[in-house]
């Protein structure tokens, strides 16, 4: 389905049943409504590449990094419910130096699991590799807090096999104590190509205490773009999703949603998203946001961010995406999402500046049945190798972070 049309839908999922609501676009934006508004703030403690997450008692936790682009270092903080301040930060990783930035989308990953339990999960960096290893053998780290944030265990690689990690990896949680941790590698030792790398799953049914040893994820032979970033996300049910750029050609990079219903056994079915034609590595990453009867997935194509509802059941998409068309700049990126308490979805999305160099954060505000709002602005001066973040906080309401 092409992302192109001009026919947007809702996304609202009711009892498992889509309501579409279907909108008719013309070459120009409808008039716009007004929305709630939205806060714009920087990432505490001059942190980059931040990535939000908020637990059940509705309070906000917040990943960030910090330190030498090649090898810093990981830090996580909660903001109370009600509150405006954050708590002191806590370090992630134990190893100094274990995490990177440079690239984007190869940082921290935050998921919150059964009983708040935190869960991050990042590529490592040099710092972290045995002697003798290869950068190709980086590892795919995790680590937890069973305090809320307070402290958090030693790291652990998760690769045991599948090697050639790229691109980062992705972590997710549900309300069952399953975890799982995606990336992309070779889908057997000393195959070459992007064309014959898969998507890999490590799962563990103990809120993450233990996990079994990685294994293909799909079995669809699309392959996966080297560089490209994936993510994932679990509904509190346990179903769970993974979107990522496919790679079957040099010139075909086409984006996936993987979809399984629940636990950790079985395969996940896929669905092809978005087509693009295009010979190189956009190097993109990709969101989700979900409330109490949405789900919403975002990515990027043909140099615009998109965003899209999707079957809770199925994984199947909902009608067209819908990008911010009618914006003047192009050159859209790393899209972020957040639904509030009535249905309202913040879109957020960067223009870089260029490999190493500061960026602009845009956003978007959309009501429920997918109409544009007025809520929408921008801010300069995102800093090297960082993105920004939508969040919504009960109390607080939206609030970009960049």
């Amino acid at each position: 389905m092409s992302p192109a049309g001009k026919s947007l839908s809702a996304f609202r999922i009711s009892a498992g049943r889509p309501v579409l609501l279907a909108l008719v676009f013309g070459l120009t934006l409808p008039s716009l409504q007004s929305a709630p508004e939205v806060s714009v703030e920087r990432v505490p403690w001059e942190g980059i590449q931040s990535q939000a997450a908020v637990d059940h008692e509705g309070n906000l936790h917040l990943l960030y990094f910090r330190g030498d682009p090649r090898a810093g270092n990981l830090f996580h903080t909660v903001r109370l419910r009600g509150e405006r301040a954050f708590r002191p930060p806590v370090q992630v990783n134990e190893t100094p130096g274990a995490a990177i930035a440079m690239g984007t989308i190869r940082g921290g990953q935050l998921a919150i699991g059964r009983q708040g339990i935190v869960h991050v999960s990042w590529m490592g960096s040099g710092e972290t590799l045995a002697s003798g290893a290869k950068p190709a053998e980086a590892p795919m780290l995790y680590s937890r807090s069973t305090d809320g944030g307070k402290t958090f265990e030693p790291e652990r690689n998760l690769i045991t096999s599948a090697q050639g990690l790229d691109g980062g990896g992705s972590v997710a949680a549900d309300a069952e104590g399953n975890v799982h941790v995606f990336w992309h590698a070779p889908e057997r030792p000393g195959a070459v190509g992007e064309d014959q790398r898969g998507v890999w799953v490590a799962s563990s049914t103990d809120d993450g205490a233990v996990f079994s040893p990685e294994r293909i994820a799909w079995d669809g032979k699309v392959g996966a773009c080297g560089c490209c970033g994936l993510k994932s996300f679990s509904l509190p049910t346990g179903t769970s999703f993974v979107l990522f750029r496919s790679a079957e050609s040099p010139s075909q990079r086409d984006i996936y949603l993987l979809s399984r219903q629940s636990g950790i056994d079985g395969t996940f079915s896929g669905h092809k998203i978005d087509a693009w034609n295009i010979n190189r590595c956009p190097m993109s990453s990709a969101a989700f946001a979900a409330s109490d009867d949405r789900l919403a997935i975002a990515w990027e194509s043909r140099d615009r961010v998109y965003f899209q509802g999707i079957d809770s059941r199925t994984g199947a998409p909902i009608d067209t995406a819908i990008s911010p068309e009618g914006h003047p700049h192009k050159g859209q990126k790393h899209p972020s999402l957040a639904i509030d308490e009535a249905g309202n979805l913040l879109l957020v999305w960067m223009v870089p500046g260029g490999w190493g160099a500061p960026g602009r954060v845009e956003w978007r505000v959309f009501l429920p049945d997918g109409t544009p709002t007025d809520t929408t602005g921008l801010q300069e001066g995102v800093p090297p190798w960082s993105m920004a973040t939508a969040t919504f906080q009960p109390g607080s309401g939206f609030s970009v972070f960049y």
